[in-house]
């Protein structure tokens, strides 16, 4: 069960989405509906299926353009060696 952090990144990642698109930080040809708060949604890598606690992606692409993951009660390697997970399975693409 998700504790009361984990839901609130889940309003932060919707937060985010609105920045990116208010901003003007994307090429204008992006639209609203095409930046997602895609939340704790499976990624599977292969051998590896990994579930980030929010996401923000784009409509129609694979992986996510930003993952979001609480780690306060993690060990600091832990956590470390789960971003670099994030970035080596995606292929940074």
């Amino acid at each position: 069960m998700p504790s009361r952090i984990h839901e609130a990144f889940v309003t932060f990642g919707t937060n985010i989405c609105d920045q990116l698109y208010n901003s003007g930080f994307l090429p204008t040809r992006y639209k609203r509906n095409e930046i997602l708060q895609t939340g704790s949604v499976e990624f599977d890598y292969g051998s590896v299926i990994m579930a980030p606690d929010a996401s923000v992606s784009f409509f129609g692409s694979r992986d996510p353009f930003l993952v979001l993951e609480v780690a306060y009660s993690e060990k600091e390697e832990h956590a470390q060696r789960k971003a670099q997970d994030y970035i080596l399975l995606s292929k940074a693409e």
